[in-house]
């Protein structure tokens, strides 16, 4: 196996880099490795900081050959050392990309030689490279992607009032500075060319993220910023909403220059930036290297961000291509959209807490949370715009008419663990209108199920995503692991095998959405009274079978009115061996759909009346048919919101089912007071 040898353990350490490793069959080790150097050794470092030019050194020292790794250019939600999901990485074999000298491999590769002036040589690039860009521009995406009044429709007005010409400011000894022939008074004469150039114009400077989230230091300082053109800009905008109102940009080797020529702007060049010189920016840099040719807009995007860059899945870490990260980015804005503005969140359980500010993550997002119903109505009577978030059908502050009452519960595709447990959510369900499981009135998801005009390339998600559910067994807790009995039909039994899911008495889904039939023995007696012959298994909920809820999982009636008594906390092979399920409201009856079983409804879950199950307690306003495709469609897809646990950023239906399927994740593990909690909890619901 192939060693590659960093100075220190974080440039091992970082995950985007050691997957890279394993990719190329190679172990990282730090340090220099003892004993005699192997000819496929290679030394490794991280950009030109001390790491990288120690693994040059040691290359030089060593006839060895090495790696420079720097993060990529869309490298993630948050600057800095934030946690969250890594996109990007990019790995040089001659230099680095800032290296003004010209001797990366991405300069090199933009001068026709090496793998990426292969690449560019190639045909048929363009129609993919050109979607990424406009995807690019589109979503306004950018090598950080956090931007509190990106979401803030006033701010740009505010900020910059009049178009005007930009200078982009950065951080005082950052290592391009150096590489690319800058020196601090480059900045001021910057600055002094934009005044001068620019009569009449405003003038504004913006500083790199760096100075808010890590303290860095300027290199503006210059007395010119007291000019009454000059205007500060902090980096709370987003850089797409300055090219808005930029006419001309400014820049030493600011990859702000560089997103400014992709968004179609002049740029003067003052440093020796990998993106000057190639008739795309005005170059004052007379140390520039001559380039060997001219380049497109597109084909140094492409060169950039497809050929140079290796791009990560945000949920899985597998390598993908930049059009997977841009979805995820488009996502992750969507949602900061969506979540932008005040809320108020009443009555959350502590532990539910993090849960809410996870799945309200935005910018540009104010949420405060209370267990007082005073303090909750006189926080939404002082800011009528916000929003109140309550659990389930938990009884509502009042509000006034201008507020959003929005509940919340858990999605249908939900954990690796039962909720009672406190195992971490990756889907909730917000609903505005609504909960789905009160059949009394209507629900975002009622409404989705009505009106929503599913497109083909909807129906082909949802149809991919029930292969994924019925192949990996799927189901919401997905307790595969704790299985605790084997499939023990009665043999010789001519009649229907039947499967019924008991569920927790009291449950708020039975006293709004069963109206008839309130107790998991009444549900029985019925189910003996319609199949007479069958052969009636009855499982009780999980949450009971642990001890987690009250309730009895068998009575003596419950034994003589089943055949089979179910221990078994996995329900997927009762599910797959059963010819039906009966139920009042239990999510199970969906999840048997979703395997082609026989559904026969007591109440009226969300998954009744459109003609897939049989009725008995029907909802007249759901007069719709559908086929699973479009019920799967609007309940796993577009209804819940999802949550990666582990990079605490948003994903899809597809997403969290990856991680389940995975199985074992450590980053599933609870808090060790949350699995004394529910320890706590099993003693006390002991019958």
């Amino acid at each position: 196996m192939a060693r590659w040898i960093s100075q220190n353990r974080s440039i091992a350490g970082h995950p985007l880099l050691a997957e890279t490793a394993r990719l190329a069959g190679a172990e990282v080790l730090s340090g220099l490795a003892k004993g005699e150097l192997n000819q496929s050794d290679v030394f490794i470092g991280w950009g030109y900081k001390s790491s990288g030019i120690w693994a040059k050194k040691q290359a030089q020292d060593h006839s060895a050959s090495f790696r420079l790794f720097e993060d990529g250019f869309v490298r993630s939600l948050k600057p800095g050392y934030s946690k969250g999901a890594l996109y990007s990485l990019v790995e040089d074999r001659g230099g680095i990309y800032y290296d003004g000298s010209g001797g990366s491999d991405l300069v090199s590769g933009l001068n026709g030689r090496g793998a990426i002036g292969s690449k560019l040589d190639e045909a048929g690039w363009k129609r993919e490279a050109q979607a990424d860009l406009d995807q690019y521009l589109r979503i306004g995406a950018s090598k950080y992607n956090w931007y509190p009044d990106e979401f803030n429709r006033g701010a740009l007005d505010q900020f910059i009032p009049t178009p005007g010409v930009l200078v982009v400011d950065q951080t005082s000894g950052d290592a391009s500075i150096r590489y690319g022939n800058l020196k601090s008074s480059d900045f001021h004469r910057m600055l002094e060319a934009a005044l001068e150039e620019n009569p009449g114009k405003p003038v504004y400077v913006r500083g790199h993220p760096d100075h808010i989230y890590r303290s860095k230091r300027s290199c503006l300082r210059s007395p010119l910023l007291d000019d009454s053109r000059v205007h500060l800009l902090a980096a709370n905008l987003a850089p797409w909403q300055v090219f808005e109102r930029i006419e001309r940009v400014y820049v030493g080797t600011s990859l702000f220059g560089f997103e400014a020529l992709l968004h179609g702007l002049p740029v003067v060049t003052f440093g020796c930036s990998f993106y000057a010189g190639w008739g795309l920016s005005d170059g004052r840099n007379s140390l520039l290297p001559v380039r060997d040719r001219s380049r497109s807009v597109l084909e140094l995007f492409h060169a950039a961000f497809r050929c140079y860059s290796r791009c990560f899945d945000p949920d899985t870490l597998e390598p993908c291509r930049l059009s997977r990260i841009l979805d995820h980015l488009e996502l992750q804005k969507e949602m900061f959209s969506k979540n932008a503005g005040s809320w108020v969140a009443y009555g959350m359980s502590p532990w539910k807490r993090p849960l809410m500010n996870s799945y309200l993550s935005s910018p540009a997002v104010a949420l405060r949370h209370t267990r007082s119903r005073r303090k909750a109505e006189r926080w939404i009577e002082n800011d009528r715009e916000s929003k109140l978030l309550v659990w389930g059908r938990k009884d509502a502050p009042s509000m006034p008419d201008s507020s959003v009452l929005c509940r919340v519960e858990d999605g249908f595709l939900r954990s690796e663990g039962l909720g009672a447990e406190f195992h971490s959510p990756l889907s909730l369900i917000f609903d505005r209108k609504g909960i789905y499981y009160d059949s009394t009135c209507s629900s975002d998801l009622e409404s989705i199920l009505l009106n929503h005009k599913f497109s083909i390339e909807e129906l082909a998600l949802a149809e991919k995503l029930i292969q994924i559910i019925r192949s990996n067994a799927l189901t919401k807790y997905n307790l595969g692991k704790e299985i605790g009995g084997q499939i023990d039909w009665p043999q010789n039994s001519e009649g229907r095998r039947i499967l019924v899911p008991g569920q927790v008495e009291g449950d708020a889904s039975i006293h709004w959405g069963s109206p008839q039939w309130q107790s998991n023995v009444e549900l029985l007696r019925e189910v003996r009274r319609l199949r007479p012959d069958g052969v009636i298994a009855y499982k009780p909920h999980p949450d009971v079978i642990k001890r987690l809820r009250t309730g009895h999982a068998y009575t003596d009636e419950i034994k003589q009115l089943c055949d089979v008594m179910v221990s078994d906390l996995d329900i997927v092979p009762w599910l797959e061996s059963c010819d039906e399920l009966h139920t009042l409201t239990s999510l199970s009856g969906f999840e048997a759909l979703l395997r082609e079983k026989k559904v026969i409804c007591y109440g009226a879950p969300f998954y009744s009346g459109w003609g897939l199950t049989e009725d008995l307690s029907p909802v007249l306003r759901r007069d719709r048919r559908l086929e699973l495709e479009q019920l799967v469609c609007a309940a796993l897809i577009i209804y819940p919101t999802y949550v990666n646990p582990v990079t605490g950023e948003f994903t899809t239906a597809f997403g969290a089912a990856e991680l389940i399927v995975k199985r074992g994740a450590p980053l599933f593990a609870r808090p060790w007071y949350l699995r004394l909690i529910a320890s706590m909890k099993t003693l006390l619901f002991r019958r």
